[in-house]
C-alpha cells in the first residue's frame, strides 16, 4: 500500500509572546489571543448577536485607514483620503458606536493607522519597541553570526542591507532597488564622492547613514577573522570597501543572482545567511509550541532580519514593510536608540 506524501507545512499559528515581548504590550493594552479560527472562538465564547457586531467591509487591501483626527462631516465618518487608502475611518466613530464587537477586513499596510495625538503616538512607539524579536535561539544565532563578521573590539563592525527582490513588485524593481541600496552604502555610509543625479538615493532614514562610520577599525586583519570570498582592495582610496557587508535577502541564489552582482563586485567581504550554516543549523529543529511541527525553515527570514539589524548601519528596500521593520524597530532597539515615527505615520 502506497503512503501519500504529507503536504509541506506552509503556515502555522504562533502566539505573539513566543516571538516578542508581548507581556509588556499587554500591560499597555489588555488583549485576548486566539490561535486558529477566531470565528470559532467567538461563537463558542461570546456568541454575539447580529446587532452586537459592527462589520467594516472592504473590497481591496487598501480600502480604509484609521485616523484619530476629527472628521467634520459627522453624518458619514468615511471620507476620501489619498491615493493609497480610499477611505478614512475616525477612531472616535468606533469608540462611540453601540456595537460590542468590530469585525475588520484586511489590516495589510504599515500606514493603516494615522495618528496625530501625541499620547497615541507615544503608545504606538512603546508597542513598536516591544515588537522586536526575542526568541532565545534566534537571538543567539544572530549574535554568533554578527560576531563572526566583526573584528575583535569593533562592536557591530559590519554594514547591512535588506534587499527584497524575489516576488511581484519587488522582482520588477529589483535592479533599481539594488542599485539604490548600493549607492546609499557607498556614498551615504562610506562617504565616497557622489554626483547630483544620485542625490535622491541618499534620502534620510531611521538608520543614521549620514553619521560618520569608523571603517578603519573594522578592516584590519580581515582574513584572520573571517573568510572573504573576494580579493581585498589594496588601493588606499578603496580600502574602506573591504568592510564586511551582510545582505539579508529573499533571493534564492544570492551568490549568483544578477540583482546582487554590483554588491559582489564592489565589496570583497559580502556575506549572506547561507554562509553561516553552523550558526543557522540550531534553528532547524525549532518546533511550533502549539502543534509541535518543525518550523525552522519559516524562521529563516526572521533570523536574516535579526542579523542585518545588528550591523553598524543598515539600508532597506523602499516600500518593503519588512525592511521598515528592520530599520525602524530591530536596528534601533539593538543599538539602544529610541523608536522614531516616520513623517508619513
Amino acid at each position: 500500500m502506497l503512503k501519500r506524501k504529507r503536504k509541506p507545512i506552509t503556515y502555522t499559528y504562533l502566539p505573539w509572546g513566543w516571538l516578542t515581548d508581548f507581556d509588556s504590550i499587554r500591560q499597555l493594552q489588555p488583549t485576548i489571543q486566539t490561535l486558529g479560527s477566531t470565528h470559532f472562538w467567538l461563537s463558542t465564547r461570546l456568541d454575539p448577536r447580529t446587532d452586537d457586531v459592527l462589520i467594516i467591509p472592504d473590497t481591496s487591501k487598501y480600502q480604509y485607514r484609521f485616523i484619530d483626527e476629527i472628521i467634520l462631516d459627522t453624518s458619514d465618518p468615511r471620507t476620501f483620503t489619498n491615493a493609497t487608502y480610499l477611505e478614512n475611518i475616525a477612531l472616535s466613530s468606533l469608540t462611540n458606536h453601540p456595537a460590542k464587537l468590530i469585525r475588520l477586513g484586511s489590516l495589510f499596510g504599515s500606514r493603516r493607522l494615522k495618528l496625530s495625538d501625541p499620547a497615541h503616538r507615544a503608545t504606538r512607539k512603546q508597542i513598536r519597541r516591544h515588537m522586536s524579536l526575542k526568541h532565545p535561539l534566534l537571538q543567539k544565532s544572530s549574535i554568533d553570526i554578527a560576531t563572526k563578521m566583526s573584528s575583535p573590539g569593533a562592536g557591530s563592525g559590519f554594514l547591512g542591507a535588506h534587499l527584497r527582490c524575489n516576488d511581484g513588485y519587488f522582482l520588477e524593481t529589483a535592479m533599481e532597488h539594488s542599485r539604490m541600496l548600493w549607492w546609499k552604502l557607498v556614498h551615504g555610509v562610506l562617504g565616497f564622492p557622489w554626483s547630483l543625479p544620485f542625490e535622491r538615493y541618499i534620502s534620510p532614514s531611521n538608520s543614521p547613514v549620514h553619521l560618520p562610520f569608523n571603517y578603519d577599525a573594522v578592516t584590519a586583519d580581515l582574513n584572520s577573522t573571517r573568510k572573504c570570498k573576494g580579493e581585498l582592495h589594496t588601493d588606499p582610496d578603496l580600502e574602506r570597501l573591504n568592510v564586511p557587508l551582510f545582505i539579508a535577502t529573499d533571493s534564492k541564489n544570492p551568490h549568483t543572482d544578477e540583482h546582487l552582482r554590483l554588491f559582489r563586485q564592489t565589496f570583497p567581504c559580502v556575506f549572506f545567511l547561507g554562509d553561516f550554516p553552523q550558526e543557522v543549523e540550531p534553528i532547524a529543529g525549532i518546533r511550533d509550541p502549539i502543534s509541535g511541527v518543525e518550523i525552522g525553515n519559516m524562521l529563516v527570514p526572521f533570523l536574516d532580519a535579526m542579523v542585518v539589524a545588528r550591523a553598524a548601519r543598515v539600508v532597506g528596500t523602499p516600500h518593503s514593510t519588512f525592511s521598515w521593520y528592520v530599520q525602524d524597530v530591530l536596528w534601533r532597539v539593538n543599538h539602544g536608540l529610541d523608536i522614531k515615527e516616520r513623517s508619513s505615520d
